[in-house]
């Protein structure tokens, strides 16, 4: 989501590719992803940029004419920096705690995924 929400915030045109990641990677992922084999992957000039917050720092980067993604100030920068890998890191895996645990570990996983969300 965080590469999708660059590039319509830098209002890019783009040609977006599903992978279901589940039923085989295609020979594009694996081809452009060849160490992690995930996605995201920004495919731009013929040269993969892989792993979500370093897309969109390219993004952020290369089309630089418009609006900045991140702020103009280090000190605000850094903190929307550490948030975004506070979610990445911390609600996201809370998240999945939720989708995989069953009976009272869903319970007490949807508990730690509120507190967490109470941080600020």
């Amino acid at each position: 989501m965080r590469a999708k929400i660059a590039l319509k915030e830098k209002g890019v045109q783009h040609e977006r590719r599903e992978e279901n990641l589940f039923e085989g990677k295609s020979e594009l992922l694996l081809k452009s992803s060849p160490i992690h084999q995930k996605v995201p992957v920004l495919l731009h000039n013929g040269k993969p940029i892989s792993e979500s917050t370093i897309v969109v720092g390219y993004i952020d980067e290369v089309w630089s004419s418009s609006t900045p993604l991140l702020p103009p100030c280090p000190y605000e920068r850094t903190q929307a920096r550490f948030w975004a890998d506070f979610i990445h890191k911390k609600v996201f895996e809370a998240g999945r705690e939720i989708w995989t645990s069953e009976g009272e570990a869903k319970e007490v996983a949807k508990k730690d995924f509120i507190e967490i969300l109470k941080q600020r």
